[in-house]
C-alpha cells in the first residue's frame, strides 16, 4: 500500500475496531449493506480506511487478515468469508482423505476445512510469494493443523515449468492474480500437473477445489491423468468466463462442460440452482461436478 498512509495507522486502527463493534450490534438490513461495500462505487475506502494487519479468530482458526482488503474486509468485520462455500465444503470433506485447494490464498477455506474436518490432509496450492508468506503466517498460529496442511508454491497448469503471473498481493482485492502473458510487473512461478503431482506422492485427493481467475481449463488438462486413474470424487469449480474475450466466452464455458462431462462428472451449480447449458451461462459461476456412479 502506498506508503504515504502509513502515518494514518493509529486512526486506522481505531477505525477498524469501531466499526467491527458497530456491526457486530447492528441489524441484518445494515449487514447487508456493509457486504455490498468492497464491490460497490465506495471500494475505495477499504485502503483508505480499513488498511492495517488484525489476528481474529474465525471458524476455530486463528488468522492474521487485512481489512483494507476483499479478502479481509469480509471475515474482519463480517465474521464471514465464502461461508456457503466452505459450508458445502466442510460437508463434502468429512468423509474424505485429501483435498486439493487450487488457489488456496492466505488459507482461509484451507485452514477453516482443515479443522473443521480431523481426518482431512490437505495440499494448498498458491503461486504468489507475497501472499504463500501469508498463508505460512497463519498456518503457523494454528500448529495443530501443520501436519496435515501443506502449501505448495506454485501454480497449478496443463505442464510443468513456469509461467507468468500478474501478482495481486498489493491491491485491494488479492484474488485476481492470474497467470498472464508478459504484462507488466509480472513475476515468473513455477507450474505444475496435478495428475503428476499426486502420482509422484502416491496420495490422490478425493476433492479438488479450483478457484483459479480464467485458468480453469489449463488445470483441468493438467488433471486428466487422475480422470483416467484416480477420478477425484468431487470438484469444486469457479468457472471465470469474463478472463476471456467476450465473444469467446461461450466457447470457453463449452470446453468446461466438455471436459468434465468427459471426465465421467455430473455438473450442477453449487447453490443448488438449476443449471442452464453451457452457452447461457453467466461470465462467472460456481460448479461442482459429482463422479457418476456406474450401475
Amino acid at each position: 500500500m502506498n506508503t504515504s498512509y502509513v502515518f494514518l495507522a493509529p486512526l486506522r486502527f481505531a477505525v477498524r475496531r469501531i466499526l467491527r463493534r458497530v456491526l457486530k450490534m447492528s441489524p441484518d438490513r445494515l449487514k447487508l449493506l456493509a457486504t455490498r461495500i468492497p464491490f460497490s462505487r465506495y471500494s475505495w475506502m477499504l485502503p483508505r480506511m480499513f488498511w492495517g494487519h488484525e489476528q481474529i479468530r474465525w471458524r476455530g482458526v486463528d488468522i492474521i487478515v487485512n481489512p483494507g482488503e476483499v479478502h479481509g474486509f469480509y471475515p474482519y468485520f463480517l465474521g464471514d468469508y465464502s461461508g456457503d462455500e466452505i459450508d458445502i465444503l466442510i460437508e463434502l470433506c468429512t468423509s474424505a482423505q485429501c483435498l486439493a485447494d487450487v488457489d488456496a490464498n492466505i488459507g482461509l477455506v484451507s485452514l477453516a476445512l482443515a479443522h473443521a474436518c480431523p481426518n482431512l490432509h490437505v495440499y494448498a496450492f498458491e503461486p504468489d510469494p507475497i501472499i504463500a508468506s501469508r498463508f505460512k503466517s497463519n498456518l503457523v498460529l494454528n500448529p495443530n493443523l501443520i501436519p496435515r496442511v501443506k502449501l505448495i508454491e506454485k501454480a497449478v497448469a496443463d505442464h510443468v515449468g513456469t509461467a507468468r503471473f500478474q501478482s495481486a498481493a498489493s491491491g485491494y482485492n488479492i484474488e485476481v492474480g492470474h497467470l498472464a502473458d508478459e504484462a507488466l510487473g509480472s513475476i515468473t512461478v513455477e507450474m505444475v500437473r496435478l495428475d503428476t503431482f499426486f502420482a509422484l506422492l502416491d496420495d490422490y485427493p478425493d476433492i479438488v477445489k479450483i478457484d483459479i481467475e480464467g485458468a480453469e481449463l489449463r488445470a483441468l488438462d493438467g488433471m486428466k491423468g487422475l480422470f483416467e486413474t484416480q477420478t477425484p470424487e468431487i470438484l469444486i469449480v469457479e468457472v471465470h468466463a469474463f478472463s476471456v474475450p467476450e465473444a469467446d466466452r461461450p466457447r470457453f464455458n463449452q470446453c468446461v462442460e466438455n471436459l468434465l462431462v468427459e471426465a465421467g462428472y455430473a455438473l450442477s451449480q453449487l447453490n443448488g440452482k438449476s443449471l442452464l447449458p453451457s452457452a447461457e451461462w453467466p461470465s462467472r459461476i460456481h460448479l461442482k461436478a459429482a463422479q457418476r456412479r456406474s450401475t
